[in-house]
Parts: structure tokens; C-alpha cells; sequence
């Protein structure tokens, strides 16, 4: 009976990777991946020479029966761009289709940008969220975020730096006070954790590089106004990167829910 090894590989740093996924490269007789350029190069790292097969989003019809002939007598490992194939990569659809033959599927784990964000949360993980990419659309984001607090557990999600600006923004506007913790190019050279309220978070990453996990805390009726503390600190934050202080109320205002007036003298006597 052949196999078919759904491998995970490293989500940044190539030596994230465990010795059994290392020999399955090594041994099976051909490798699946989401982009051959990029698995190349991991192979080329620990000097792995095997036939490449492309299986993406967009050429699996095409791909699969092909990979299920191989699989009728060879071994097969199966390889996405970063992690584990099948969580928001490609991926399930060959598993699906694996399963209906005599192959056996084998799992064969790594390093993962999901267990390696919540490791770090400063609050309890007893259970979470996984909600994945953050919708497109504004309107799907407050709906998903409506969603996932009745939960009242951690969420997790997976963020572009094309997008994050426009996710942080639009939470701000429901929830400036609610904290989280985001983990920026993690295991690479520029990792960066930022622990925070939506509003601090806004404003730190007004200038979004690099792929990003998100891991927001429970949450809680309190959590809807920034107490003192909080507001003195969103001020600080946010006059780091304004320096108008009309454009500053604006800001201050729609991310601790303070009116406009309010937020203008509350930032004239922080000057003060």
C-alpha cells in the first residue's frame, strides 16, 4: 500500500523542520507542492533531489488524477508554501480525493503559525477560535467579529500586510479597548510581538510589512471603553503619528468612543 505523507514545513525558518520530514522527503518518489519554486529551495537546503508535481488552488482538476496514478504505486508527500497543507493552503481536496483509494494518509507535523502565536499570548488558552484569512469586505470583517465574540474565546487569524491596516481600522471602530496580540514574520530575521489594544495596534502597524497572526483576547463587556489608563496611553500612541490635533481628535475620538471635544481637550492637556 502507498502512502501519501501530508507534510508540514517551516513557516519562516528553514530549520524548523523535524528529522521524519526530512526522511519522508527524502524517501518518497515524488513531491506535491503548492509552489515547486519555493519547496525547491527547501529541498535544495538539505540537498534533496526529487520529481516536483505543482498542486495549487487553481490546477487541482487537473493535477489530482494525475498524483492519484503516482500514488497507485509510489509514495507521495504532499507540501504547501509554509506550514501545514490543508489549514488555509491547499490541500484537502487531494486528501479528500486520496481517501476514496487504498492509499493511506499520513500526517507528518511541523512548525505552525497558529500554536506558535497563542504560545505566547499573555492570557489563558484553554480553548480558541481559529477563524483563518480575515474577510475582504468591511462588512464581512464586523460580521465575523460580531460572530466569533459570542464565543467568548481567544480568536485566531491570518492577516496579509495588504490587509491589516483595513482589519485594525475596522476594529477599532467596534472594539478600540479590546487587546491583542499580533505576531508579525515570526521565526524570520524581522519577528516582531506586539501586545495591545485595537487602537495602539492601529497605530503601530501604519506601515504593514511582512505576514501576520492575530490572537485577540476573549471578549468582555468592559472591554468597550478604554478606561483612563488606556486612553492616556491610545493618545500617546496615536500623537506619535499625527501631529494635527484636529485630525488627532478625529483619531482619539473614534478609537475610545470620547466625544470629539473631549478627545481635543484631552489631548491639549496631555501637551500641557
Amino acid at each position: 500500500m502507498s502512502s501519501l505523507f501530508v507534510v508540514a514545513t517551516p513557516i519562516g525558518n528553514l530549520s524548523d523542520i523535524s528529522n521524519r520530514a526530512i526522511d519522508v522527503l527524502k524517501k518518497v518518489h515524488t513531491v506535491a507542492s503548492e509552489d515547486t519554486r519555493v519547496t525547491r529551495k527547501l529541498l535544495t537546503y538539505y540537498g534533496i533531489k526529487k520529481p516536483l508535481v505543482s498542486l495549487n488552488a487553481h490546477n487541482g482538476d487537473r493535477q489530482i488524477p494525475k498524483l492519484l496514478r503516482i500514488l497507485e504505486e509510489h509514495d507521495l508527500a504532499f507540501t504547501t508554501d509554509a506550514g501545514t497543507p490543508g489549514v488555509s493552503d491547499p490541500g484537502h481536496k487531494l486528501v479528500q480525493a486520496a481517501q476514496h483509494s487504498s492509499t493511506k494518509i499520513v500526517p507528518i507535523p511541523g512548525a505552525s503559525s497558529i500554536t506558535s502565536a497563542v504560545s505566547v499570548a499573555p492570557f489563558p488558552i484553554d480553548s480558541f477560535y481559529f477563524a483563518g484569512f480575515v474577510p475582504r469586505r468591511k462588512k464581512e470583517i464586523v460580521k465575523l467579529i460580531n460572530k466569533v465574540s459570542e464565543l467568548n474565546v481567544p480568536i485566531v487569524f491570518f492577516e496579509s500586510p495588504h490587509r491589516i491596516i483595513k482589519f485594525l481600522s475596522t476594529l477599532v471602530k467596534i472594539e478600540p479597548a479590546r487587546k491583542i496580540l499580533i505576531m508579525r514574520e515570526m521565526t524570520k530575521i524581522h519577528e516582531e510581538r506586539f501586545y495591545g489594544t485595537a487602537a495602539e495596534a492601529a497605530a503601530h502597524f501604519q506601515e504593514a510589512r511582512g505576514e501576520f497572526t492575530l490572537v485577540m483576547e476573549p471578549f468582555n463587556q468592559d472591554s468597550k471603553r478604554p478606561n483612563e489608563k488606556e486612553i492616556s496611553e491610545i493618545i500617546s500612541s496615536f500623537s506619535a503619528k499625527v501631529s494635527g490635533t484636529k485630525e488627532l481628535a478625529g483619531l482619539i475620538s473614534q478609537a475610545t468612543g470620547l466625544s470629539s471635544s473631549e478627545a481635543y481637550k484631552r489631548i491639549l492637556e496631555t501637551r500641557e
